[in-house]
């Protein structure tokens, strides 16, 4: 019934999708550019040509007047965005009267809106077609496909003009861009280009050297200053007022960490989307110890079966298992465990089944807490939602790395064998019968463990799933928003 769900199934088969060809950087990466018919796949282009200056990879002459042609057709579509006059004055390279009209035209624009969060809700569409539904991890996924190149060219562009112009006229007019660039890119990475193109508004030629706050501070009071004797104390009010908000987001960034709180989150998502999958992949690991235990009953009267080539390949498949993953010392630790069951004490007593006594379930019980936490999260590691871990700091790293959860389930399994040759010394079993009812108990309760946690957690980790996709979202889509909302107004 959940794997029929729309809504649930992702979940559950998330660790049994097989990954794309190239993993998720290439089912990230974006198709080649269409035609540019609207704006988004117009503004697509732009970001486009701007990474090739980014990169100094030089635009061809036709490539440049093409993506000039843009930002015209872009403007004459959205008259009040600034996102396109700005463009054009970076493809312009600040230079010639065409250029400066263009800074001039986009300060008298209202918003700054650059149409990568319409791109970034079309590559969490394309994302959720192949995954089979939309989850929150894919937010953690595309959000930082966001482009910081256009928001870098235009500093770089205007402060180059600014260092050959020295008028409050174009001082304004960049502060006016900068408060628009800074809210309305939509990530906090981006807004910090508008602050600093804010701050470098103020620095007369002679401070580029030499920034301290005391002489920033002297050098915005001067500028508003020469506005108010200029009788144009709106404007004045307004380079206030974003000096204001500068200074709130910069205390803000000193004192809140969103990097780390978009990577917590993220981390969340992974888990949560992965883990009903996780735990039915741990249930199917059960059921083989289980089975492997009922093989070991029935090979238990032939002592010399279970010595020889039993044994051999148990340990043997450790050794060669881990070695591959590249944990060869953890391998032939497991493989000698695996190889200690040959033990068995003289003249055993019959053993009929009967209770082994409240340290061997507690052992028990802690292999099967082990069996299901580690194959739970190399299940994680493994599927589609875990790929987005490696990027999210260490913690992320460490829960990402499926090779070294491997290496730990291994331990596990070599640990597991030292129960029967212990039970059965100390307490005068077969080491077989003492083995057969180990794996037995630790495969049955995981088993059974995992499959009920995954019928448990699947309505659970949906609800928690819209709750952080609801924050990632935001994130992704608007973190100036979700962080701490400003406007820049306007005379």
């Amino acid at each position: 019934m959940l794997l029929a769900n729309p809504l649930t199934r992702p979940g559950l088969l998330a660790p049994f999708r097989p990954l794309p060809r190239g993993g998720l950087p290439a089912l990230v990466a974006r198709p080649p550019l269409a035609k540019p018919t609207d704006v988004v796949k117009g503004a697509a282009y732009l970001h486009e040509g701007a990474g090739r200056i980014v990169k100094r990879s030089p635009l061809k002459p036709a490539e440049t007047e093409s993506l000039i042609a843009i930002c015209k057709e872009g403007a004459r579509n959205e008259p009040d965005n600034s996102f396109w006059p700005m463009a054009r004055f970076v493809f312009l390279k600040g230079k010639g009267q065409e250029a400066l009209a263009a800074w001039r035209t986009a300060s008298t624009c209202r918003v700054y809106n650059d149409h990568q969060s319409q791109t970034i809700e079309d590559d969490r569409n394309r994302i959720a077609g192949f995954s089979g539904g939309i989850q929150a991890w894919i937010y953690s996924a595309v959000a930082p496909t966001r482009s910081s190149a256009m928001a870098q060219e235009i500093v770089e562009t205007a402060r180059t003009e600014l260092k050959r112009g020295d008028s409050i006229e174009l001082a304004y007019q960049t502060i006016r861009n900068g408060a628009m660039l800074r809210d309305g890119s939509r990530r906090l990475a981006l807004g910090a280009y508008g602050i600093e193109l804010i701050e470098g508004a103020t620095y007369p030629p002679d401070l580029t050297g030499e920034r301290t706050q005391k002489r920033i501070w002297v050098a915005k009071t001067e500028l508003t200053g020469k506005l108010r004797r200029a009788k144009r104390s709106a404007e004045a009010a307004f380079c206030d007022r974003q000096f204001r908000i500068n200074d709130s987001w910069q205390a803000f960034s000193d004192v809140e960490s969103p990097k780390e709180r978009f990577q917590t989150l993220s981390i969340a998502a992974s888990i949560i989307d992965a883990l009903p999958g996780a735990l039915l992949a741990a249930s199917v690991a059960g059921a083989l110890v289980w089975l492997f235990g009922l093989r070991v009953g029935s090979i238990a009267r032939n002592l010399d079966r279970f010595r020889g080539p039993g044994l051999t390949a148990c340990s043997l498949s450790l050794l060669i298992a881990a070695a591959f993953l590249g944990y060869p010392v953890v391998g032939m630790a497991a493989a000698i465990c695996a190889l200690l069951p040959a033990l068995a004490t003289e003249r055993p007593r019959h053993y009929d089944g009967s209770y082994l006594g409240p340290l061997h379930a507690f052992v028990v019980g802690s292999l099967v807490v082990g069996l299901l936490l580690g194959v739970g999260l190399v299940a994680i590691a493994r599927s589609l939602p875990g790929q987005i871990l490696p990027d999210q700091g260490p913690v992320g790293g460490w829960l990402g790395d499926a090779p070294r959860l491997c290496a730990f389930v291994i331990v596990l399994l070599g640990a597991s064998a030292l129960v029967a040759p212990g039970w059965g010394i100390v307490r005068r079993f077969g080491t077989p019968a003492m083995a057969e009812v180990t794996y037995k108990g630790m495969g049955r309760g995981t088993a059974v463990a995992g499959l009920t946690l995954a019928i448990l957690f699947s309505p659970v980790s949906l609800a928690i799933d819209r709750l952080l996709g609801d924050h990632l979202g935001k994130i992704a889509l608007n973190e100036q928003v979700y962080y701490n909302p400003s406007d820049t107004g306007g005379p």
